[in-house]
């Protein structure tokens, strides 16, 4: 009896608390998933453009060095202040930078599958719909890659779905902006810029969307516009000189950055390689097609290096050729149903943006920036998919995600047994790796359902834009501190 009343409660505090099982099991996955890719491969850690042309070791470095040379993060501006101050504050409890790196890494993609989930669910009010095209994204190779090495792209992705998932809030609501609301935007899009810079354009668009449709006085708009513009260029202006002072290797007031984008544009323009990456746009973001393993003997050790195989067969592409027919063919066929049409033209804008930008500046790998458009095209395809019976909904989903989980983990323990000599026996520590990482998960969890608790038990009044914002607020009060303790302690004052 004593065992099944303890089964009942564990049981009645899952269902209670959904939300935070399902980010702990996201955690997870992505978390094992990198302890297997990275945790014992020194290789990954020490060479750059060992995997998919990913600059692992000098990220790494980034995480976890204060006083390190930081000066090739003009491509990702603020990179330093808004990820090396969670790897620092977590290995305070893993005391591992390795695992610290890894379980932030996790935590980013964990937050942006949930906060698109949420994003989905506020335009739609369909959980099914909202459910099973943020698992498709949650389980996209892109997500489950990037949530598992050294990179900085994930953080990307979370910070346009925090982005997207306020914009809901926001837009669910109707209520007019607000100083603290046009604060918490801009914040997010500064973060969001940090990361990648085109980001930032992307978002401000949908702001422009959210001001106009919350506005129906111009001059209000206009002013809402101003605010948020100028919040964006102080935030801006701030950070740069914080971050300076506080790791004075780090360019400031992106510099260099024009040089750098001349140099993509010259290196990269070849036709061929712009109609490769057009054909694998919709593809390699979703599910790996066939990988390549060159040998490399670059640096000091000699390794194998992993690239996209350039010829692919059409098989390989089909299903998601098949599904994106499909979802065009729905979206026509419902087009007069959508309620929010002014919503999938701004979605699609954004998209397209984002295609030419990667077709301008890095046409050869389209995939290393899908985190760029990946959280617009899933809100999307989440509103196109809200107007249909369930059954296709279900057919069409489940078949496209059924074959993301039967493809993706194969390529990346693919990754895992060629990517460095000797990798062969690390994939045999797959069953540590998995107990590690539960007893992680667990840990973190069961910190995050007191965190919960003590929320839920002195804050009378506490809805979910509330929530959203108070640890937005938090955070940001978080890297502020960082910065100004990183300034007196390792920085030039």
């Amino acid at each position: 009896m004593g065992q099944l009343k303890i089964k009942d409660a564990i049981k009645e505090n899952i269902i209670k608390n959904k939300y935070l099982a399902a980010f702990i099991l996201l955690f997870f996955i992505y978390f094992t998933s990198g302890l297997t890719l990275c945790f014992f491969n020194d290789v990954i850690f020490n060479n750059i453009d060992v995997v998919l042309d990913t600059d692992t070791m000098r990220v790494y470095h980034d995480f976890i060095y204060v006083g390190g040379n930081h000066n090739r993060i003009n491509v990702h501006p603020f990179q330093l202040l808004e990820i090396q101050p969670l790897v620092l504050f977590f290995n305070t409890f893993l005391h591992s930078q390795r695992a610290s790196v890894l379980a932030v890494l996790a935590f980013g993609g964990s937050v942006s599958v949930l906060a698109l989930y949420f994003a989905c669910l506020n335009f739609t009010n369909k959980k099914d719909a909202s459910t099973l095209i943020c698992l498709i994204y949650g389980f996209s190779f892109s997500v489950l890659f990037f949530s598992s090495i050294p990179e900085v792209y994930i953080f990307g992705g979370c910070f346009i779905s925090l982005f997207i998932c306020y914009i809901s809030i926001l837009y669910k609501n109707q209520k007019p902006l607000t100083y603290k609301n046009l604060f918490i935007l801009a914040f997010l899009i500064i973060l969001g810029f940090g990361i990648n810079i085109p980001i930032a354009f992307s978002d401000f668009i949908l702001l422009l969307w959210l001001i106009i449709k919350l506005n129906k006085n111009n001059k209000k708009a206009i002013s809402n516009t101003l605010v948020a513009l100028g919040m964006i260029i102080v935030l801006w202006i701030g950070f740069s000189l914080m971050q300076k002072l506080a790791y004075t290797t780090s360019p400031a007031f992106l510099k260099n950055v024009r040089q750098e984008s001349r140099w993509l544009m010259k290196r990269m323009h070849n036709p061929e390689e712009i109609r490769r990456t057009a054909s694998g746009i919709f593809v390699r973001s979703f599910y790996s097609t066939q990988l390549h393993n060159i040998q490399n003997t670059k640096g000091e050790i000699e390794h194998v290096e992993i690239i996209f195989y350039w010829y692919q067969k059409i098989t390989r592409q089909l299903p998601a050729i098949i599904f994106f027919v499909i979802t065009i063919f729905i979206w026509m066929f419902n087009y007069k149903k959508y309620q929010n049409k002014d919503l999938m033209l701004a979605l699609t804008l954004i998209f397209l943006i984002n295609i030419f930008e990667n077709f301008l500046y890095y046409p050869c790998n389209s995939f290393l920036f899908s985190q760029n458009f990946l959280p617009y095209l899933i809100v999307l395809m989440g509103l196109i998919y809200s107007k249909i019976p369930k059954k296709i909904l279900y057919i069409v989903l489940l078949s496209f995600l059924g074959y993301q989980i039967i493809t993706n983990p194969s390529k990346l323990a693919y990754i895992a047994r060629y990517i460095s000599a000797g990798g062969k026996s690390h994939i045999f520590n797959f069953l540590i790796f998995i107990l590690c990482s539960f007893v992680t998960s667990i840990f973190f969890g069961f910190i995050c359902f007191i965190y919960n608790k003590f929320l839920n038990k002195n804050i009378k009044y506490f809805d979910i834009q509330r929530n959203f914002e108070m640890h937005l607020w938090l955070y940001f009060a978080f890297i502020t501190i960082s910065l100004i303790f990183t300034i007196f302690y390792k920085g030039i004052v």
